[in-house]
């Protein structure tokens, strides 16, 4: 027989109703019961109508319908307020671009004056048209309309799109490659083998020779042997290289490859020898880049060997880690430029990482580049489009930035992306409650709360912490503080007043610089704890901030600093105390400039113990150099340049410590000053500025270029003295440096820049005396140049102008 033919079954198509969760079936609601209006409604819109609308819906206008039952007699009816309905129609779907038609289902709930009749209205009534109240769990009167579930289907078509598509663009262009023919390629040109390139393999060849000459005949030294047996090893294997001849063999082989070195580096014939001050100079500076070369060679030929608690750790990773730590003390001493460039380098070495992604993001919103942040958290979405971090934090922008209606999309795509996740729910109650969402807002709530009931922490123990005040964490780190206060009033409704919540609240108003509203929330919280030293610390980086401690200078007068050093001190006093990195930085910094150079140097000492960085290697180190403990401080600067070898400040340090090391015993140590030189020009390409993590009196390069000329390196002294001036900005500074300069250019005959330097010096003079001093320079200086000149200074001179 023949399969009877089956009719096709047609494809169940589900909508969503506005402003809920809720989906609904088209074919159930067709056997619902319903109400058919059929009303319909055509109208013309002039331009200054449909421009109306657009303001509207940018506006987020919602259109109410309401729905009410009455008599048809006209008659009073008891039941009027209880049927009295309301449906918010969000209809902005029609103002998309190139749109006609939408269809709105939008739930009905009760209008504002929604009330049941009182007993005695309802005793007045017949019987037969008396209706049985339902009541909820509380014992308030129940909505006929949320009970029934009931909403209104609305059509809207429009005979021209209210937005149109706008025009395609034009074709592109042709690209130039296409229209010019391409030429042929050019031979490569192979380029010669340079000096240091022919010494590394000159070295890696005597080292294969020496590994097969003492293979059969060394004996491994045992690795529990004294210094004494050390050294005598090595004097045995010295003295048969020399009675072999193979030392002179090896000399052998690397001189030429030393003297093309020479030719390159030092513009020389090859040969150094001569007993002047400039042989002696480049001597020391090959000396120098020889050992480098040979110690860079023998480490990568001989690696150390891993101890037995070394873990093996991917040289990736290892950049990764350093970038971040060298990014978050950028971050600490609020060089979010530096901090920005580290995580570059993290985002460029692991492009599809969308947490590196969000970390840049998370420190260029605290730079103020609110754009590119945009872009940083796009882009971790694209990579990962269920990170939710990154769905909240670009949610959050876009409530900074006053665009609802896409923080909406992104805030529903995390808690989608996320079902259980507390913070992206907690997120969206902000959010809702915000946009005075109250249907959602309680949807979300509830959703919160079933998530922190199932959320444990590593312990495997259920999470306390309020999901409001670790939400009110990712909105201040997002820079929105009205977020932060709406999590924080949530929070007192719910748990009540605490020291967290009035510390959130300091933190909040700590970021956007309002110092009298920060220092009033955290002395409530310290009223609701006494010895809260987190409500201590933050007070102390109020006055911190307030008395623009981050902008002082060398240069500048010293701002107050008792309010700030006081409770800095107090919070590291009491018990608990608080410790911070930040709080110590900061607090060396105030001992630093006031000159309390011991307690600067044991705070940046417990600083080091609690994490080691560059910047508290750096502040212990000039701690010690003032204290005159120049070994020590050589110490603290080489563990700094382990950390970041790229930081100016330390190198221009390195040259102040070197130069004082080179004039210790009265004399000059030319290895030192030679040392000094390498580290400042070091700290100048570093970009060393007049802008210090730990000002003193005077800045970093005019201790060096002072120094470099006591000691007759002018050009190194020429060169710091120039950089100061760049960006130095008080008066005193640019006078003395400009002496200084003067001082250093005529030892070099640089005449102009002599005379030019002592008629600034001549112009910034605050006294008589060193006015009078100026023009005398410039009389001497410009007697030879130019008579007229010089005669005009002493006329100058003679008048008494002053």
């Amino acid at each position: 027989k023949k399969e009877e033919e089956k009719e096709p079954v047609e494809a169940e198509e589900w909508f969503t109703l506005q402003h809920t969760d809720r989906k609904v079936s088209a074919q159930e609601s067709a056997k619902e019961q319903r109400i058919e209006f059929e009303h319909t409604h055509t109208q013309f819109m002039l331009p200054s109508a449909c421009q109306k609308l657009r303001q509207s819906f940018h506006d987020r206008v919602l259109f109410p319908i309401e729905i009410s039952r009455t008599l048809k007699s006209g008659g009073g009816y008891a039941y009027e307020k209880k049927y009295h309905g309301l449906a918010q129609l969000n209809i902005r779907g029609i103002a998309e671009e190139d749109v006609t038609f939408i269809s709105v289902r939008c739930p009905i709930g009760p209008h504002s004056d929604f009330a049941t009749p009182t007993v005695e209205e309802v005793e007045a009534m017949p019987e037969d048209d008396q209706e049985e109240e339902e009541r909820l769990h509380d014992g308030t009167a129940a909505n006929p309309y949320l009970l029934a579930e009931t909403y209104v289907f609305v059509e809207i078509r429009m005979q021209v799109p209210l937005s149109p598509k706008p025009p395609p663009p034009p074709a592109p262009l042709a690209l130039v490659r296409d229209i010019i023919p391409k030429r042929p390629a050019v031979p490569s040109h192979v380029k010669e083998h340079s000096g240091v390139d022919r010494f590394r393999q000159d070295i890696k060849a005597v080292l294969s020779e020496l590994q097969e000459l003492f293979n059969d005949r060394s004996v491994p030294l045992d690795p529990n042997a004294s210094q004494e047996a050390i050294d005598a090893r090595r004097t045995q294997l010295l003295c048969y290289l020399s009675e072999t001849g193979k030392m002179h063999e090896f000399k052998g082989k690397l001189k030429q490859s030393v003297a093309m070195m020479i030719r390159e580096q030092f513009k020389q014939p090859g040969n150094l020898g001569g007993q002047s001050p400039e042989a002696q100079k480049m001597i020391s500076d090959l000396n120098a880049v020889l050992k480098d070369e040979i110690n860079a060679l023998l480490y990568s030929e001989f690696p150390a060997k891993k101890l037995a608690g070394d873990e093996d750790t991917e040289p990736l990773q290892l950049m990764l880690d350093k970038e971040k730590r060298l990014a978050e003390e950028a971050e600490i001493n609020l060089d979010y430029g530096k901090a920005t460039m580290h995580l570059n380098r993290r985002v460029v070495a692991v492009p599809k990482d969308p947490q590196l992604w969000y970390d840049l993001g998370s420190v260029v919103v605290r730079s103020g580049d609110i754009a590119k942040a945009q872009e940083c958290f796009r882009q971790a979405v694209t990579v990962d489009p269920a990170h939710v971090g990154s769905l909240l934090a670009y949610g959050i922008l876009m409530t900074v930035r006053d665009k609802f209606s896409e923080a909406d999309k992104y805030f529903k795509e995390a808690v989608g992306a996320s079902p259980g996740h507390v913070l992206a729910w907690s997120c969206a109650v902000l959010f809702y409650d915000l946009e005075s969402r109250d249907l959602e807002r309680r949807t979300a709530l509830k959703q919160m709360d079933t998530a922190q009931k199932k959320e444990k922490n590593p312990a495997g123990k259920v999470t306390k912490r309020s999901p409001y005040i670790r939400s009110s964490q990712m909105c201040l780190d997002m820079g929105s503080t009205q977020m932060v206060e709406r999590a924080m009033t949530q929070e007192l409704h719910r748990m009540g007043d605490s020291e967290e919540l009035q510390v959130t609240l300091g933190r909040a108003y700590l970021m956007n610089r309002q110092f009298d509203k920060c220092r009033q929330h955290l002395q409530a919280a310290m009223q609701l704890e006494k010895k809260s030293t987190v409500s201590m610390t933050l007070i102390g980086h109020s006055h911190y901030m307030e008395q623009r401690w981050p902008d002082h200078r060398a240069d500048m007068p010293l701002p107050p600093f008792k309010e700030a050093m006081a409770f800095y001190d107090k919070a590291l006093s009491t018990k608990p105390p608080n410790f911070e990195v930040l709080q110590y930085i900061r607090l060396a910094r105030i001992q630093i400039a006031i000159k309390k150079i011991a307690e600067a140097a044991d705070t940046m000492k417990k600083c080091i113990n609690m994490q080691p960085s560059a910047t508290a290697w750096l502040g212990r180190a000039i701690a010690l150099t003032m204290q005159e403990d120049y070994d020590r401080a050589e110490e603290a600067l080489q563990e700094a340049v382990i950390l970041d070898d790229h930081n100016a400040e330390v190198w221009g340090m390195t040259a102040i410590v070197a130069l004082h090391q080179s004039t210790t015993d009265g004399g000059l140590y030319p290895p030192k000053a030679d040392e000094a030189v390498r580290a400042i020009n070091r700290a100048l390409k570093g970009g060393l500025g007049t802008k210090e993590t730990f000002p003193t009196t005077e800045f970093l390069l005019q201790q060096a270029g002072n120094m470099f000329l006591k000691i007759g390196y002018y050009d190194s002294a020429a060169a710091s003295l120039r950089r100061a001036l760049t960006s130095a900005q008080g008066t005193e500074a640019i006078f003395n440096l400009n002496k200084s300069l003067a001082e250093c250019c005529e030892a070099l005959n640089d005449v102009p820049s002599v005379i030019e330097a002592h008629r600034k010096c001549g112009e910034l003079a605050t006294n008589k005396a060193d006015w009078e001093a100026a023009v005398r320079a410039l009389i001497k200086a410009t007697e030879h140049q130019s008579k007229t000149l010089s005669k005009k200074y002493a006329e100058l001179l003679k008048k008494d102008v002053w």
